[in-house]
């Protein structure tokens, strides 16, 4: 059964036994973090044992990135309108409700438009659009 918190909630004796061997289960596997000090010294000295070797292409970090150097993303701008009513509610969210000042007003209106200039240009300078 789950609660209003879409938690699990144990309803009678069989859901809580079956929630106490899954809990046992996942954490004889190891597949549970440790939660107390106890459990972490356990674990701490578990993996000290254990040895792991890394493949011997993982071992040389240039290596793993040497294959993505030249490999190209197609990426596709995501862009919202210009929708003023938007914009007004966003400004008027931004200064809790009081007016924007002329200047402000004039100053955030080329700056949005530099960007947008900036946006739809290359690397080289030249439009998108």
């Amino acid at each position: 059964m789950r609660n209003n918190e879409n938690k699990f909630t144990p309803t009678d004796a069989g859901d809580r036994a079956l929630e106490e061997e899954v809990f046992q289960t996942l954490h004889a596997l190891g597949w549970l973090a440790p939660e107390c000090e106890k459990d972490v010294q356990r674990a701490e000295a578990e993996f000290t044992d254990a040895t792991m070797d890394l493949p011997e292409i993982l071992r040389d970090s240039a290596t793993v990135f040497e294959d993505k150097k030249n490999e190209t993303v197609d990426v596709i701008p995501f862009t919202l309108g210009s929708d003023a009513q938007v914009d007004e509610h966003l400004a008027q969210a931004a200064r809790n409700g009081k007016p924007i000042p002329p200047e402000i007003e004039k100053r955030m209106r080329r700056d949005r438009q530099e960007a947008e200039r900036k946006r739809n240009q290359t690397e080289d300078g030249e439009n998108i659009e």
